[in-house]
């Protein structure tokens, strides 16, 4: 009977370890797909509800499309710039300007903000989610050295 105790007990805690490690992968797996929808969603269904829905409809009606399209581009690059975070500039408000244009250009023809809704997404899922992945480091042109991981930095007395 006590052996029949002791093998019991020995298996309680991998049976304990597996279910936690299956707990935790189902928490990291709920909390990346949280964040995923959040910054892949959200601005690809806001931005195009107001900028495309709105915004270019309203100037469609009263101006035209060629330049509803062009006064949508103008309005989203300085509202929007893209990497303010990284403090914004000329550049980011130039790019931003060439995604509202080529967003209003699809919902222009294609009649529907769900085109755009769908590049939108798909433009923040490969910069958000998939980008830092494939490039770690980032994309900027800082003037970082090359980093061998583990090695310690040596420097050298001068006299």
């Amino acid at each position: 009977m006590s052996a029949t105790l002791s093998e019991e007990s020995a298996v309680r805690p991998a049976r304990f370890a597996r279910a936690l490690a299956a707990l935790v992968t189902a928490a990291v797996l709920f909390g990346i797909g949280l964040v995923a929808l959040i910054v892949i969603l959200n601005p690809g269904i806001v931005d195009e509800l107001v900028f495309r829905g709105v915004v270019l409809r309203a100037t469609s009606g009263q101006f035209g499309s060629g330049f509803a399209v062009v006064y949508n581009g103008l309005l989203y690059a300085p509202v929007l710039p893209v990497g303010l975070v990284s403090g914004g500039s000329l550049l980011a408000v130039a790019i931003t300007f060439g995604l509202g244009l080529l967003f209003a250009f699809i919902t222009a023809r294609t009649g529907s903000i769900l085109s755009a809704v769908v590049a939108h997404a798909s433009l923040a899922l490969g910069l958000f989610v998939i980008a830092p992945y494939l490039v770690p480091s980032g994309l900027s042109a800082g003037t970082a050295t090359p980093t061998v991981p583990g090695l310690a930095e040596t420097r050298v007395a001068t006299p």
